[in-house]
């Protein structure tokens, strides 16, 4: 079974934290380095990238949240760079490395803690398997 876009942009996130943790000083400053690092690609279905890209390139219309409208923003000007008209093509650019998860600090945060949490809990219980 497909990871959800959500469980791979925890682990993502986790994988990224972890990397950076052992050059900190501080947990505090792992996150605050991790949360702006480049993030393996884009993290959002391709039907909410057509959707957002569509509007921005037929409306001009942005998304008010700003993390988001920055990855939209991202995917529209690859998406023009590209050269074509069919938005197909943003399947391939949403699996591109992306410049940064387009999340918050908070948001980061809690999608590592989950993240450890989750992975504790399927070691706790022995990997994949279940205990009755």
């Amino acid at each position: 079974m497909e990871k959800s876009i959500s469980k791979q942009r925890a682990e993502a996130c986790l994988e990224v934290f972890q990397r950076i943790l052992p050059q900190c000083e501080t947990v505090e400053e792992a996150f605050e380095r991790a949360a702006k690092e480049p993030a393996p690609k884009f993290f959002v279905t391709f039907s909410r990238a057509y959707r957002c890209v569509r509007e921005l390139e037929v409306h001009g219309k942005r998304l008010k949240e700003p993390t988001s409208a920055a990855m939209f923003d991202e995917l529209h000007r690859r998406w023009k760079a590209k050269g074509v008209k069919h938005y197909a093509v943003l399947e391939e650019i949403i699996e591109e490395p992306a410049p940064s998860f387009y999340i918050t600090l908070p948001t980061f945060k809690r999608l590592v803690y989950l993240e450890l949490r989750s992975k504790k809990k399927k070691d706790r219980n022995g990997g994949d398997k279940k205990k009755n």
